[in-house]
């Protein structure tokens, strides 16, 4: 098992990550899968486990509730052909009906392909169409206890508009094997023993509360996440920010006797003499709505 210890490893954490939290704003890597103990989205029974054999020199346990698929590599290999399509609508949409995400926006995963900074906005200005073009070498599968339809593989066109070589940009990916090995025949050999997750299908948490109060609103903060991207430590203020707030007291306009108590204890007026001092402390204010009552009144 000595040679296949990364291969072993690989397989373990790919299990574990079954029915755990992940971030889809990131790529498609197990390091990016939320292992905090107990985190589990989904509950597994995990004392009625089995054992699954990847390889005839180890087996890793798996859930009874999973089923797997494993073939050969150079058997099981699938070429994935894609047309030029414009960015903002088809290859977005592709990657996502890989992952099994509705919404149109872009995942981790097509923006780490293309060497995007994550900005639609941004992205879809400096580019003007997109193509991937490439071979999966699946060792194993394991997959939950539903299945989803396999992604129709589309030829590549036989002629398309001329390019100059200043006007196409070609970026390599591999994942798993040695990145050492630079012949694509010796960098084959070395999948089995150092395998990568080249793909993960998701389920949004939104599909899991249908009943629970509040899914809308958990459903639009999701949505904004992945239009917009923020940092994870800034999403708390970035939400904040989405809410309407009502910067200045409104004006009561019922008629009738009433105290005059502030509406707005954080701000304190001071009208004594020809200026208007308002005092906020620490707060900053962004508008002011001020109304003067009377028969007749002038500001100067």
């Amino acid at each position: 098992m000595g040679e296949h210890v990364a291969a072993f490893h690989t397989a373990t954490n790919a299990v574990q990550a079954l029915n755990r939290g992940f971030d889809v704003n990131c790529d498609t890597r197990l390091l990016y899968c939320k292992r905090v103990a107990g985190s589990r989205v989904i509950h597994v029974d995990e004392e009625h486990v089995r054992d699954l054999w990847l390889f005839p020199m180890f087996q890793v346990t798996l859930f009874r509730t999973l089923r797997s698929m494993w073939g050969v590599a150079v058997l099981e290999s699938v070429v994935i052909r894609r047309a030029l399509k414009v960015f903002s609508l088809q290859m977005v949409e592709y990657f996502n009906q890989k992952a099994n995400i509705s919404q149109s926006f872009p995942l981790g995963t097509f923006n780490s392909a293309f060497s995007f900074t994550g900005s639609k906005h941004i992205d879809a200005t400096e580019t003007k169409s997109l193509s991937s073009d490439g071979f999966y070498f699946p060792l194993a599968k394991v997959v939950d206890s539903f299945s989803f339809n396999n992604q129709v593989i589309h030829p590549q066109p036989a002629s398309g508009t001329y390019l100059s070589g200043k006007d196409v940009r070609v970026i390599f990916r591999r994942r798993g094997g040695d990145d050492l090995e630079q012949d694509h025949s010796m960098w084959l050999r070395t999948v089995c023993s150092s395998p990568d997750v080249i793909q993960m299908t998701f389920c949004p948490i939104t599909d899991l509360i249908d009943e629970v109060p509040g899914k809308e609103h958990l459903a639009h903060i999701i949505g904004l996440y992945l239009e917009y991207k923020p940092p994870i430590e800034e999403l708390r203020y970035f939400l904040e920010f989405q809410i309407a707030h009502v910067w200045a007291p409104l004006h009561d306009r019922t008629p009738g006797h009433r105290r005059k108590e502030p509406l707005c204890p954080s701000l304190q007026f001071s009208i004594m003499g020809q200026n208007l001092y308002i005092t906020v402390g620490r707060l900053q204010v962004t508008g002011l709505r001020l109304f003067l009552e009377g028969e007749a009144s002038t500001i100067g």
